[in-house]
């Protein structure tokens, strides 16, 4: 560990995105979207979320933030980094959770689905999906070459570990082997 700090009001981080300036981080429990200072934890500007509830992921696409809300009604919020304001929504059919966007295109994966989204930017709709073999994903990430991904026991049965994955979107059906409660396509 080279560093760390308290999260915002001693809350958990449910999203977190850093835009090469800022560190943003979502608090489901109060709504809150944080951008903080990464050399320190202090807290630049701190921003309420659309529609109260269930908020998690959070990505950067070089201009905008991406953000998903996971409830009832499942939604993709485009937002304004300047002051956190809604620009569109998108309303998607499942609930995604852990969202990214990488070589511009948005993914995002559901905590009930063992599926990774390719997700229209204008539209919210699913364009392409891929089976994927962490079960709960709660949260993502792309370092230029890998996909990392965190399997979670929030509420659900997940592994409570991360996952370094060697992942390029081909668009192309990938045969699933079931293994206990990790689906296996291919796993070291």
């Amino acid at each position: 560990v080279v560093d760390s700090f308290q999260t915002p009001n001693n809350y958990p981080i449910s999203g977190m995105e850093h835009d090469g300036n800022s560190l943003w981080c979502v608090i489901e429990a109060t709504n809150d979207l944080f951008e903080l200072n990464p050399n320190n934890g202090n807290v630049i500007n701190n921003y309420t979320l659309p529609n109260g509830q269930n908020g998690w992921g959070i990505t950067f696409d070089g201009t905008n933030l991406w953000h998903t809300q996971w409830n009832n009604n499942p939604t993709i919020y485009k937002l304004d980094p300047s002051n956190g304001q809604e620009i569109a929504s998108f309303p998607v059919s499942k609930g995604v959770v852990a969202i990214e966007y990488t070589s511009g295109r948005l993914h995002g994966m559901s905590k009930d689905y063992d599926y990774m989204y390719e997700i229209d930017m204008n539209t919210g709709n699913y364009i392409d999906s891929v089976a994927w073999c962490v079960p709960y994903p709660a949260g993502m990430t792309w370092d230029g070459s890998n996909l990392w991904c965190v399997s979670s026991k929030i509420l659900y049965s997940g592994l409570e570990r991360v996952f370094k994955m060697g992942f390029v979107w081909t668009g192309e059906p990938v045969e699933e082997k079931h293994h206990q409660e990790l689906v296996v396509w291919p796993n070291p």
